[in-house]
C-alpha cells in the first residue's frame, strides 16, 4: 500500500500536470520577469514543455528537487513511472506564471492553469541547493479553481 505522502505527492503532480500540453495560445510568461525571477519562471515553463513531450525522465532528472523525486518514488515504481502515470491522465491546458517571490534559496511561483472555461491557480515551491545552482521544483500543491 502506498505511503500517504507518496499518494499526496502523486495527486499533486497529477493535478498540476494534468495535461501540461500547451494550447495554441500558450505564451512565454518567463519573458515577463528578469534575473532570478525569470530563472524560476523558466523552470515552470520547462516543466510544461517536458510534460507536453512526455519527457518524464527529464522532469525527474533535472526539474524536480531530489527530495520531491524521493517522495514521488516508491519501491514499486520510480519517479519516471509516477510522472508517466500522472501524464497519462492529462487534458490540454497551459501554465502561465503570474508572480514569482524569492527568499534566499527558496522561491514560489503562482501559476494560472488554463483549462477550457475554468482557470485554476497553484503555487509551486522551488529551491536551489546553493546560489550557483539552478532552481528545481520542490513542492507541487493541489490546484484551486478560480471563480468566474
Amino acid at each position: 500500500m502506498p505511503r500517504p505522502r507518496v499518494v499526496l505527492a502523486l495527486l499533486s503532480l497529477a493535478a498540476l500536470l494534468a495535461g501540461c500540453a500547451p494550447t495554441s495560445g500558450s505564451g512565454n510568461s518567463a519573458g515577463d520577469f528578469r534575473g532570478d525571477q525569470r530563472a524560476v519562471a523558466t523552470i515552470v515553463e520547462d516543466l510544461e514543455s517536458a510534460a507536453s513531450k512526455g519527457d518524464q525522465d527529464r522532469i525527474c532528472r533535472t526539474l524536480l528537487a531530489p527530495d520531491l523525486v524521493r517522495r514521488l518514488s516508491s519501491p514499486a515504481r520510480g519517479c519516471p513511472a509516477a510522472v508517466e502515470h500522472a501524464l497519462k491522465n492529462s487534458d490540454t491546458f497551459s501554465l502561465d506564471v503570474q508572480t514569482v517571490r524569492i527568499s534566499g534559496d527558496t522561491a514560489t511561483a503562482r501559476v494560472k492553469v488554463e483549462n477550457g472555461d475554468r482557470d485554476r491557480f497553484a503555487t509551486i515551491g522551488l529551491s536551489r541547493p546553493r546560489p550557483s545552482a539552478g532552481w528545481q521544483i520542490a513542492r507541487l500543491p493541489l490546484t484551486q479553481t478560480a471563480a468566474r
